[in-house]
């Protein structure tokens, strides 16, 4: 019985093994292998040794000569690069942990990076001077331990000089340390979280010597980057700052405007800048400029912005000599109306005076920017590159902007954030001052007028009926108290 079961199985894998050459020997043009799936056969190689494994609900294993080996390889190789060359084509390579580490790192923001670099030095140093040997490290701490050290730190934590940092520097330190956890891949102990329990103590402390550091004048004294009024904005086209009669005058135009229009801020924004962002058009309601944003400080298009949509911005021109979409479209023209926004002006040659090269601006140029406008302006006051995005925000709170187009422009999320930027400016500081100083002419006239509104009140009530019906009953209790009983005989009396 068993030889029989044998010779049956003999047969079929002979009979298999036969189909399995004729089928290879059929597809000289690789047409079966096409059609073939490839996870219904694998085969690999062991020195003479060959093991495929079809999708027949039968396994079995052949031996080959080495010739054959390698010709059944030739038949089969080629088809699986050719496939593997499509998919590298569409996918590319596999990504690796390098890569992807890369990837993220590239969306963080250099400036909270470098914040949170920071604030974990300062602990680390203040670890350090209290002997790191009984401080643990900061992420392989549990929460009651974390809380207690916290509490001792933020106490005794100095900086540099051996001074005590500002309410709202302390409270950056720990925002760093906070982050300095996360990257670490502890997600659990926010201790910045006021209904955290784990963490009460820490808090409480926390506001409390941050109230304290207040009361010792630390932090009242912030310095913030002033709008450019009206009338600076005025005084900086007459005196040529603004204009296009060469290359750095027409980029600093469109640097400050870029600001102003579209509520760019700072450094950071205008270094991503790219010349498609721009497009100059005209429709029903004239020149305009279209300005589309990408990722920004308050807008980066990442899970939690789903429902956010990038800067989309058309400001329309006013035709005339300052005519900014005039000014936009020759920029963008002279730096080759493609890549980096800002490039490097060139001197002037004989018939065109504005040129730039192919290099973008250094980062420190461009950080110097409304500087060197406030500079060539003899502007006076406090200007930073963030005084452009204030100049847009407070140009339009003067103006009485509702609050949600002032968001549109500059960007903001919230009508908190966006307050901040509505600083009054000196303009109107001088006005107020005027209202309540007592030497300034305002508050003399309106001194004055209410003087004059007494004398009118006066004026009004010895004049009006009820004062004087009260001067004919005066008069009569007059005559009767001194006459003693009076008579009337026909007599009308009219009160």
């Amino acid at each position: 019985m068993d030889d029989g079961l044998d010779a049956i199985l003999s047969q079929v894998a002979e009979t298999a093994e036969k189909n399995y050459y004729e089928l290879l020997n059929e597809s000289s043009d690789n047409l079966f292998l096409s059609q073939v799936p490839l996870d219904c056969y694998d085969i690999k190689q062991d020195n003479n040794i060959a093991e495929a494994s079809f999708d027949l609900g039968l396994d079995f294993l052949f031996e080959t000569e080495q010739n054959a080996v390698s010709d059944d390889s030739a038949l089969l190789k080629p088809q699986s690069l050719e496939m593997k060359c499509e998919s590298d084509d569409r996918f590319g390579k596999p990504v690796t942990d390098k890569e992807i580490e890369e990837l993220k790192s590239s969306k963080r923001n250099k400036n909270t990076a470098k914040n949170t670099r920071w604030a974990y030095k300062v602990f680390k140093t203040w670890r350090q001077h209290r002997d790191s040997n009984n401080i643990p490290e900061l992420h392989s701490m549990d929460k009651s331990v974390l809380s207690y050290w916290l509490i001792r730190f933020v106490i005794e934590i100095k900086n540099q000089k051996g001074e005590d940092y500002p309410p709202k520097s302390l409270y950056l330190v720990m925002c760093g340390l906070l982050r300095h956890l996360r990257e670490h891949g502890v997600h659990d102990m926010n201790f910045l979280d006021k209904n955290n329990p784990a963490f009460a103590e820490f808090y409480s402390v926390l506001d409390s010597k941050m109230k304290n550091l207040l009361d010792q004048g630390l932090g009242t004294d912030t310095k913030q980057a002033d709008p450019i009024s009206g009338d600076d904005e005025n005084k900086l086209w007459e005196s040529g700052v603004f204009g296009m009669k060469d290359s750095k005058t027409l980029q600093l135009t469109v640097f400050f405007y870029a600001c102003k229009l579209f509520g760019l801020r700072g450094r950071d924004e205008h270094r991503g800048l790219q010349c498609d962002q721009f497009e100059i058009g005209e429709d029903s309601e004239g020149r305009f400029i279209r300005f589309i944003g990408r990722g920004s400080k308050t807008y980066h298009g990442g899970l939690g912005q789903m429902s956010i949509n990038n800067k989309d911005i058309k400001h329309y021109c006013t035709p005339g000599p300052r005519c900014m979409a005039t000014h936009f479209e020759t920029y963008i023209n002279a730096v080759g109306n493609d890549g980096d926004f800002y490039k490097r002006p060139l001197p002037a040659m004989p018939g065109n005076s504005i040129r730039y090269g192919h290099q973008p601006v250094g980062v420190n140029t461009l950080t110097k920017f409304m500087k060197e406008i406030s500079q060539r302006g003899s502007l006076k006051g406090v200007y930073s590159n963030h005084s452009g995005k204030r100049t847009c925000a407070t140009s339009m709170y003067e103006a009485g902007i509702d609050e949600q187009d002032i968001m549109d422009r500059t960007g903001h999320r919230s009508v908190t954030a966006v307050r901040k930027y509505k600083r009054l400016n000196d303009k109107i500081r001088k006005k107020v001052s005027n209202v309540l100083d007592p030497n300034s002419d305002v508050s003399l006239s309106m001194s004055k007028r209410n003087e004059q509104s007494d004398d009118d009140k006066e004026i009004n009530l010895k004049n009006s009926p009820c004062h004087k019906k009260q001067k004919v009953r005066n008069a009569l209790s007059e005559i009767t108290t001194k006459s003693g009983v009076v008579n009337f005989s026909g007599c009308t009396f009219n009160f």
